[in-house]
């Protein structure tokens, strides 16, 4: 008997987009393991947050799941907003960006980084900018120079100003730029302009920004290998 849950991690292999492993988090709120070759139908397209049902089965003696199928993808919002009663932790709306992945401010109530900049929500843009063709070193030149800033941000809060300055000369002359050269896809723009007001807020929006942008790159990997 098929059972249901949600994809929480995938790791897919370097030189090859459908092999590799992921896990599914039960309704039971276990993680099962499995493999992208126990996946039916299209094993590149399934993605973490996509809920699946599996055939819970065994393996070397600890329990994983088998014939995996997803039965709804990951909903990506439309053009319309929508709101979040929850402190703010949790994003708004997007339209193009999955929701999960756009942020109205970046802290939880306790004034904490949200979670999911670290988990899922890092994760999930990682693949999407690779599928999107972004390459870690195009990525990395945009952390470079937001590093650049950053550095002095973190000395200094007086120092805002200048940071929001420079933030807004890289979004036109790296983002912007890049996306009419068509060397960015559309999303790649979509995801730093759905962030532009919240990073331009404070300080300390910029830097949790910052710290989602290093997650992201944490979790890029090279699709040209």
């Amino acid at each position: 008997m098929a059972n249901t849950g949600k994809v929480s991690k995938i790791i897919r292999n370097n030189d090859d987009n459908e092999r590799g492993y992921g896990f599914i988090k039960t309704d039971s709120n276990e993680d099962l393991y499995f493999l992208l070759t126990d996946v039916i139908g299209d094993r590149a397209a399934i993605n973490s947050g996509d809920k699946v049902e599996y055939v819970p089965d065994m393996a070397k003696g600890k329990p994983v799941a088998k014939k995996v199928k997803v039965i709804a993808p990951l909903k990506v919002v439309g053009s319309s907003s929508s709101s979040y009663s929850g402190g703010g932790s949790f994003p708004a709306a997007s339209s193009g960006l999955p929701e999960g992945t756009v942020f109205s401010t970046f802290y939880d109530q306790d004034g904490r980084l949200c979670q999911s900049l670290f988990f899922e929500a890092a994760q999930t843009v990682a693949e999407i900018f690779g599928r999107a063709e972004l390459k870690p070193t195009q990525f990395r030149m945009i952390y470079q120079q937001f590093l650049s800033f950053i550095t002095l941000l973190r000395r200094n809060d007086n120092y805002f100003p200048e940071a929001r300055e420079k933030f807004a000369t890289l979004y036109v002359e790296r983002i912007e730029r890049a996306c009419k050269r068509n060397i960015f896809k559309p999303i790649v723009k979509e995801f730093f302009e759905r962030h532009r007001v919240v990073v331009q807020s404070s300080p300390k929006e910029m830097l949790g920004f910052f710290r989602y942008l290093t997650n992201i790159l944490c979790y890029l990997r090279d699709s040209s290998r």
